[in-house]
């Protein structure tokens, strides 16, 4: 969504929902359930106000905002029979960005 404010600034409002019903992460064929994400909604934003002439702009932008625990990859570890190592995506961060055209 966008659209003009004060003096002919720009405000600008993004969110992007990523959605799953789930999967398995190891891709092996066992699908042990140990190795499967489930289904989760991962929302993202941005928040930009641009100068009139779009020399700069400051964006607040969230990712992960509904902070969801999302693995990326798992593995068994051999020397631990059971264990499992996991990788996961950020949890939810906010961040502020500011461009300068020149």
């Amino acid at each position: 969504y966008s659209r003009s404010v004060f003096q002919d600034y720009q405000l600008t409002a993004e969110v992007s929902p990523y959605f799953t019903s789930g999967y398995f992460l190891s891709g092996n064929g066992t699908d042990d359930s140990l190795e499967r994400q489930g289904s989760y909604v991962r929302w993202d934003a941005r928040l930009t106000l641009e100068s009139p002439d779009s020399q700069w702009a400051l964006d607040v932008i969230g990712k992960n905002l509904s902070n969801k625990t999302i693995l990326t990859q798992i593995s068994g570890l051999p020397a631990s029979i059971g264990s499992f190592v996991a990788s996961t995506e950020m949890p939810r961060n906010v961040s502020v960005q500011v461009r300068y055209k020149w």
